[in-house]
């Protein structure tokens, strides 16, 4: 799905680089507006971002999440995400607040304590973990209507 999306946006002229990274296709356009980020498998599907930012790390956990989940990514992330990103833009809840979103998180900064340590170390040229992106969970009334899937325990 990912591959069939990213070129539909290459085939549209919606695309203005392609960069590779750790398993990961960063799919990116660079337009006028904000920065925005849509993972369907190993594609990372953008506007305005840059390898190695905040939102491209975050982004980089939802590949690892798609990985964990395979076929049911879509079912168990995908559809919860939609609806919880929508409910954001209504101002009823913070899709940031998800427990997907939290987990593709922390699943980046194990990832990249684990494979890439120096990204993060300020001293060695690399960016600290941001906190405007959570390590720790919130459970509230969407956490309980949306809850994990047993797949996610596995890395929760």
């Amino acid at each position: 799905m990912g591959n069939l999306y990213s070129h539909f946006r290459n085939g549209t002229r919606q695309v203005d680089n392609v960069e590779y990274w750790h398993g990961a296709t960063l799919v990116n356009s660079k337009k006028q507006g904000d920065e925005w980020g849509l993972t369907l498998g190993p594609y990372i599907n953008s506007q305005n971002m840059i390898v190695g930012d905040d939102m491209f790390r975050h982004e980089y956990g939802h590949t690892l999440q798609s990985k964990l989940h395979g076929p049911l990514y879509i079912s168990h992330v995908g559809v919860p995400n939609f609806i919880g990103a929508t409910l954001d833009q209504l101002g009823l809840h913070s899709h940031d607040n998800e427990w997907s979103e939290i987990q593709a998180n922390k699943m980046s900064y194990k990832y990249l304590m684990k494979r890439d340590p120096e990204s993060l170390n300020e001293k060695l040229g690399g960016q600290p973990w941001s906190d405007e992106y959570r390590l720790t969970y919130v459970v509230d009334w969407y956490f309980a209507m949306f809850p994990p899937s047993y797949l996610s325990l596995l890395n929760f």
